[in-house]
This record gives C-alpha cells, sequence and structure tokens, in this order.
C-alpha cells in the first residue's frame, strides 16, 4: 500500500482524491442506463480517478471550497470525468479551427457554438 501510495505522491497526486474519484466513477457506471462494454467501464475508472486526482486541488482553490467539501468534490469529478475530458476535448477541436475565437468566446464566456458551425472531426 505505501508503494502506491508513494507512486501517486510522486505523479502529484492525492490517494484520498483518486480514492473519491473512483467511488464516483463507480456511481456513474452503476447509473448509466446504457450497456456499458469492459473498455469503457475500464476508461470512466481511470479517467475518473486521474481526473479527480489532477483537477481537485486545482477546482478547490478555483471555486474556494473548504477543505473539509473536498472529498464530496473529488467525487463529483469522478462522477463526471467522461464528461469534463470530453469538454476540454471539443474546446481543444474548436481552437484547433479558429484559435483566436475560441480565446475570445472562452474570455468573453459566450458559447463555442456558432449557428451551424459544428468542428470537423477527422
Amino acid at each position: 500500500m505505501n508503494e502506491i501510495k508513494q507512486f501517486l505522491i510522486e505523479m502529484g497526486l492525492s490517494l484520498t482524491a483518486v480514492a473519491a474519484g473512483f467511488a464516483g466513477a463507480v456511481a456513474a457506471i452503476y447509473q448509466s442506463e446504457q450497456r456499458l462494454s469492459l473498455r469503457k467501464v475500464t476508461g470512466m475508472l481511470i479517467v475518473g480517478m486521474l481526473a479527480s486526482g489532477y483537477l481537485t486541488p486545482f477546482l478547490s482553490k478555483w471555486v474556494n471550497i473548504s477543505p473539509s467539501f473536498q472529498n464530496v468534490l473529488s467525487f463529483l469529478v469522478g462522477m463526471t470525468g467522461m464528461h469534463i475530458v470530453g469538454g476540454i476535448l471539443k474546446i481543444g477541436q474548436h481552437f484547433e479551427q479558429n484559435p483566436v475565437r475560441t480565446m475570445k468566446n472562452l474570455q468573453s464566456g459566450q458559447s463555442l457554438e456558432e449557428p451551424g458551425d459544428e468542428p470537423t472531426y477527422s
């Protein structure tokens, strides 16, 4: 167990955040109305744990959450990890097509989507 904890620390992750992210991902899998493949379940677990481990400290400071609520935040990030990553990837696709407009829209809080302007997926 100490080896796992040491590995996570070296990766910049908290064991508590990763465990809460795992629990959140399990809850998301359990609540899914789709029949999930083993690959999808594995991906959801890994992404939930990593998203929780890396995003919880950032989000805690950004929204000024007290340390007593960080485990709840870790659980929620783990539960929504696949959606968070999907959103970040979508921003990246918009940025690839039009970096200036993407940055302006992100800074002003405007939608990245323009009517009839869907990103192309290659």
